[in-house]
């Protein structure tokens, strides 16, 4: 039972990651969740601060609103302020992660935040969160409900905006000409990222959440010719990568999150040298 808790709720990630990830490869955008994913620790620690849990609505709150900032300011300083896509993750995710690491060194010993945590998270400690209200909802983990919760969201945001957000993913300049709202679009996109980034931060730390957030999307983008393949095998890179590094996990007494993205990395290092030999020009690639 603790097995298919801890798979079923990294499973759930790695679909999020794979549906979001796909979107971000396509619009050449990828390392933005690793500027996400470390820049919401000053969010952390804010709401920390106010709930004194790691895993309160505060923290979830705060964090999602800190990671959303550094997005938000990345494309503005590129898009507005004319500063190069990388120049400027570079300059937010350092600044913004630095922020965290000073607040963290300034509480101290009143806050409960370390390298482990941050790096790694408690990926075997997910069966024994539940919320104690005494009710249905604790029927499952609190890190399970919570990745139920923001897949729910995607689903409904996949249901209703499926066509706009391929438009938006191949030729944003398209969208534009046809009056689709391109930046609810990008918007909404972000925010449904910072929500799986966030509450899957806690459980599995920065390492998982932004290798699954690049790994199987780039893996699948080598070798798809049509995008709902890229989808569905960004999905099966994602939750086999995550099946076969918790076996190797438990047989090597290694770290479950890092070596769920070892795998992954391994799937993404045969993809490339395979489609290297083909060299085959026919492959799905993105317009940009």
């Amino acid at each position: 039972m603790m097995t298919f808790l801890i798979l079923a709720t990294a499973g759930l990630l790695a679909v999020q990651a794979a549906l979001g990830g796909s979107f971000l490869v396509l619009r050449r955008s990828a390392m933005l969740t690793d500027a996400m994913a470390h820049s919401l620790l000053p969010g952390l620690v804010v709401g920390y601060l106010f709930s004194g849990s790691r895993s309160g609505p505060e923290v979830i709150f705060f964090a999602a609103v800190s990671s959303f900032l550094s997005a938000y300011l990345i494309d503005f300083l590129n898009k507005f302020a004319g500063i190069w896509f990388e120049a400027s993750t570079g300059f937010v995710f350092t600044s913004l992660f630095s922020i965290g690491i000073v607040l963290t060194t300034a509480l101290g010993g009143n806050i409960d935040l370390d390298a482990d945590c941050i790096l790694y998270g408690e990926l075997l400690y997910v069966p024994f969160r539940y919320s104690s209200t005494q009710s249905w909802y604790d029927l499952l983990p609190l890190p399970l409900w919570n990745q139920i919760w923001v897949s729910f969201a995607w689903a409904i945001f996949l249901f209703f905006k499926w066509k706009q957000l391929k438009i938006w993913a191949f030729d944003e300049g398209f969208c534009r000409n046809a009056e689709i709202q391109h930046h609810s679009i990008r918007r909404s996109t972000l925010v449904l990222t910072s929500m799986s980034i966030v509450v899957g931060f806690d459980a599995f730390g920065a390492v998982l959440v932004v290798g699954f957030f690049i790994l199987p999307a780039a893996t699948a983008w080598l070798i798809s010719k049509t995008y709902k393949s890229m989808l569905l095998n960004s999905i099966v890179f994602g939750v086999g990568s995550i099946a076969l590094g918790y076996v190797l996990a438990l047989a090597f007494d290694w770290e479950p999150g890092p070596s769920m993205v070892c795998v992954a990395g391994l799937n993404f290092m045969i993809a490339a040298l395979r489609y290297r030999q083909k060299k085959s020009g026919s492959g799905f690639r993105p317009t940009h």
